[in-house]
């Protein structure tokens, strides 16, 4: 079997109420199909690790992508980028390193600047959560050179900030992003793929941005989903803390995230996930 785990950043479950929730405002199909019972089990999640305060990014993407309650370790829910004590949790523990030990052929599929990969490797550029895994994994770095030949995936799928920024690339649909997408997730057992504006959009508390956004991150997954054989392929998402679902606040939340698992082997493991740390040790039980 293949597994792809998407990683939405700051995507939690929130008020029914379309003044304040852009994912109940926004034409969504793909998502209401899935939180509304179509082939998919939504579990959620609970992001709070046991520890008091609102969670965040380092701790909980540590949670999420190693299986270790990394908020009770440092005795508090950490922001931004991991420091030392959390990168050797991720170091020794992360779910690409652990499907490699499994000898399953495992990737990120997001794209990276020549530059940035550049300063990660100097120790010029702090890394996050899913960059240190790649880099303490000894997995190669998928390039924005990558992008226009189909090999990998931009964090913004549709290439805009890219493009603003001067790389010579084009400008994607949704649906030509998740097309890509696919075709990685075809080549290996197992794909991480991350994507950050959610959490974006939640701290500016833009409801057209955010709906806009959503709308697009729906459609992106839409055609992943149609893309891939569900009876060979297991397709995870998940979310490190809330954040977009309640544009009524400008912080993170304390809502419970979903989980939501679609496609083959999602009955052997729907009833093992209630918090963060569940998920990646059942991801790696359906892989032993």
């Amino acid at each position: 079997m293949r597994i792809l785990f998407l990683f939405i950043d700051g995507f939690g479950i929130g008020p029914d109420d379309s003044k304040v929730n852009p994912i109940v405002a926004a034409d969504t199909p793909t998502f209401d199909w899935l939180f509304k019972g179509g082939d998919s089990i939504v579990i959620p999640t609970d992001a709070s690790q046991g520890v008091k305060g609102i969670p965040q990014s380092a701790t909980g993407q540590t949670a999420l992508l190693t299986g270790v309650q990394a908020s009770q370790i440092i005795g508090r829910h950490v922001n931004g980028f991991p420091g030392p004590t959390l990168r050797k949790i991720i170091a020794e523990k992360n779910i690409l390193k652990q499907m490699k030990a499994r000898e399953k052929k495992a990737t990120f599929a997001n794209a990276y600047t020549e530059d940035y990969v550049k300063g990660i490797h100097a120790g010029k550029i702090k890394g996050s959560v899913t960059t240190v895994s790649v880099l303490t994994s000894n997995l190669p770095f998928r390039l924005t050179d990558q992008i226009p030949k189909g090999k990998a995936v931009y964090q913004d799928f549709t290439n805009r900030l890219l493009i603003k920024q001067g790389l010579n690339l084009p400008l994607m649909k949704p649906e030509e992003a998740g097309q890509n997408l696919a075709r990685i997730v075809k080549e290996h057992d197992f794909t991480l793929y991350e994507y950050f504006l959610t959490d974006i959009a939640g701290h500016r508390q833009d409801m057209e941005f955010a709906v806009s956004l959503l709308e697009e991150l729906d459609r992106f997954i839409g055609q992943v989903l149609s893309d891939l054989d569900l009876t060979e392929t297991l397709v995870v998402l998940s979310s490190d803390h809330g954040n977009i679902e309640d544009l009524s606040i400008k912080t993170h939340t304390c809502n419970p995230v979903p989980t939501i698992l679609i496609g083959c082997g999602k009955d052997k493991i729907g009833n093992k996930i209630k918090e963060l740390v569940d998920i990646t040790p059942a991801l790696l039980s359906l892989m032993d």
